[in-house]
């Protein structure tokens, strides 16, 4: 089948439904908080939504790669959609701190096994050639729900209230699940009980333990400066005495750059491999946190927000790209889940990293040492970790 074709069976089943889940995730990411102190709950709780989120998602990688290899893909997608929207629907309608900490739980959770059965399903319907442009764009598609869900929420959120703005990110969730239901087909390849005990998974770890100590110390690299760098723009803007909205302005306008990126990037991983993404973009995000710290001024802040934007694009999907790659086919979803439990370990330690570093030395040499360390990682891919695209050529049809 052509690229196209690929693309027009994966446009309800697997596109529209990543839009809408991202508008309602990015969303929900603002206004949770929000909608928490708007309750009249201290800041300390409002925080914690968001990073007892995060611990949900990391803790759920693993089991959710058992769980996704028991229901199969289709029904994977569709339990983490519907339970992403009633973590949403218990923020919207029960008041009470242990609520909202048992559905932040939830809706880490139901990420976790929304992604893995995604690109579990994306991983057994595409071809190798071909998995860079699908997952690429898939990722760009996430990106302009980022940009749109905290516009619209906010914009719901103002006009009648947090309660209906959740609700409403509720049912966008809801109407995901119901695209995978109605267009999904449903996997051809299931996994017997057998390889679902506990002994073939540990084989399965023994057996791709190269592949997660190469490629997967080359995406933790790539993912820690994912997670740090967010953090990183707001101190460094800080410490030329930018306002937010000006720190806002130009992350917006490298938020732009970055969702240029996908399109290239997608081409140059199926043409020329992973590691074409992955190391250069790594290294290129490294470069900027050297010239945020070496130029203490708006123009050096400027150049290294745009310089980290261009190489976080030019890497676009190439994480989830290389786990489809990866990923055996009779234990797909067991390999997912430690695949992302790898990279999420990544994306989650990177701030925390830069916090300890920052309590031992200034930010400058915290954001340098952070990227020396993500580039020795990248380098370490590059010379020793697989090349993942098995076919890095694909006939124009």
């Amino acid at each position: 089948m052509s690229l196209r074709g690929t693309f027009n069976r994966l446009l309800l089943p697997v596109f529209f439904p990543t839009f809408f889940s991202f508008v309602s995730l990015r969303a929900s990411l603002v206004l949770l908080p929000l909608y928490v102190l708007d309750r009249g709950y201290d800041p300390t709780l409002a925080a914690l939504v968001i990073s007892i989120r995060g611990i949900g998602m990391l803790c759920m990688d693993v089991p959710a790669g058992f769980l996704v290899s028991k229901l199969g893909d289709k029904r994977g997608m569709i339990l983490g959609y519907a339970t992403a929207a009633v973590s949403l629907i218990l923020f919207a309608t029960l008041d009470h701190q242990g609520i909202f900490i048992f559905s932040a739980l939830l809706s880490g959770a139901s990420f976790s096994v929304m992604m893995l059965a995604r690109l579990s399903y994306i991983g057994a319907i595409c071809e190798s050639h071909e998995r860079g442009r699908i997952i690429s764009s898939m990722a760009g598609l996430q990106r302009i729900g980022g940009i749109a869900g905290p516009l619209g929420g906010g914009f719901v959120a103002t006009l009648w209230g947090y309660k209906p703005a959740l609700l409403a990110l509720a049912i966008m969730s809801i109407t995901a699940a119901i695209l995978v239901l109605l267009f999904c087909r449903a996997s051809d390849e299931n996994e017997s009980t057998a390889e679902h005990r506990p002994h073939n998974f540990i084989a399965m770890v023994t057996d791709h333990r190269k592949a997660f100590l190469t490629a997967g110390l080359g995406a933790v690299g790539l993912t820690g400066l994912r997670g740090a760098s967010p953090l990183l723009i707001a101190l460094f803007g800080a410490a030329i005495k930018l306002t937010a909205a000006q720190i806002g302005f130009f992350v917006s306008l490298a938020t732009v750059l970055e969702f240029i990126m996908f399109v290239p990037a997608g081409y140059i991983m199926d043409h020329w491999g992973r590691k074409s993404t992955l190391v250069p973009g790594t290294l290129i995000m490294a470069l900027s946190l050297i010239i945020l710290a070496l130029f203490s001024n708006v123009q050096g802040f400027i150049a290294g927000a745009l310089l980290m934007a261009f190489g976080n694009g030019l890497a676009t999907g190439v994480i989830m790209n290389m786990g489809a790659d990866l990923a055996p086919a009779v234990y797909r979803g067991q390999f997912l889940g430690v695949w992302r439990f790898v990279c999420d370990i990544g994306f989650t330690g990177g701030p925390l990293f830069v916090t300890v570093l920052m309590s031992l030395f200034s930010l400058g040499t915290s954001s340098v040492i952070l990227g020396g360390l993500s580039s020795c990682s990248a380098l370490v891919m590059w010379f020793w970790g697989p090349e993942t695209a098995h076919h890095k050529i694909d006939p124009i049809g």
